[in-house]
């Protein structure tokens, strides 16, 4: 119940919610249980990095997880950051359509490269 009630895990009222239930009845939290850092980079291995990359944040995400989202994008030669408008964390769920626009125009951008 806890993680359902989580500010990021909020869909809005008219959004199906069979997919995150299902989703949160899954999940055992193991990522939970790595050390603090265990997945880290250096700003130089972004640097490094050549392929395209789209961080997608809802509007209502956590100032947190855009400012990362924005960080990353600068960082990343080929990031481009994008916020799908009154979405929060999940908003592939919760905003299908705007999702899969940005997505869509993502991916029309780089094909081929």
């Amino acid at each position: 119940q806890l993680l359902r009630a989580h500010p990021p895990m909020q869909l809005g009222a008219d959004a199906d919610r069979s997919l995150p239930d299902a989703m949160i009845a899954s999940y055992r939290g193991r990522d939970l249980l790595a050390p603090t850092g265990a997945l880290t980079l250096a700003k130089a291995d972004l640097a490094g990095l050549t392929i395209p990359a789209l961080l997608l944040v809802g509007e209502h995400d956590s100032a947190a997880r855009r400012a990362a989202a924005m960080e990353l994008a600068d960082l990343l030669p080929h990031g481009r950051r994008e916020i799908v408008e009154a979405a929060h964390h999940l908003c592939n769920l919760s905003h299908p359509a705007r999702f899969n626009a940005a997505l869509t125009s993502f991916l029309e951008m780089h094909h081929g490269h």
